[in-house]
């Protein structure tokens, strides 16, 4: 009987050592998931934030593209203007 009773406590106490480290391991799980979880969402939000920067920038160089045309055809508009008028002014003097 005494030694049938120290093979149950022995099992007893090892079943619970085991069944807190399934415990444990479990939790660990769970944290490590939790952790994952948050991270994909982390990197969710961060791709998402890159792309609004990238289509703002995209935007801005567009603009500025734009902008430049524009300004180049004023450029060009008034140099022409002004061939134009000398050239009348030379045909006058002629």
């Amino acid at each position: 009987m005494d030694t049938t009773s120290f093979l149950l406590g022995m099992l007893t106490i090892i079943g619970v050592i085991l069944t807190a480290l399934i415990v444990a391991g479990v939790l660990a799980i769970v944290r490590i998931r939790m952790y994952i979880r948050n991270l994909q969402s982390d990197i969710i939000n961060e791709n998402t934030f890159r792309n609004n920067m990238f289509d703002r920038i995209e935007q801005r160089i567009l603009d500025i593209e734009r902008d430049s045309s524009r300004r180049d055809q004023e450029i060009t508009s008034y140099v022409d203007s002004r061939i134009d008028k000398a050239l009348m002014e030379k045909k006058k003097s002629n």
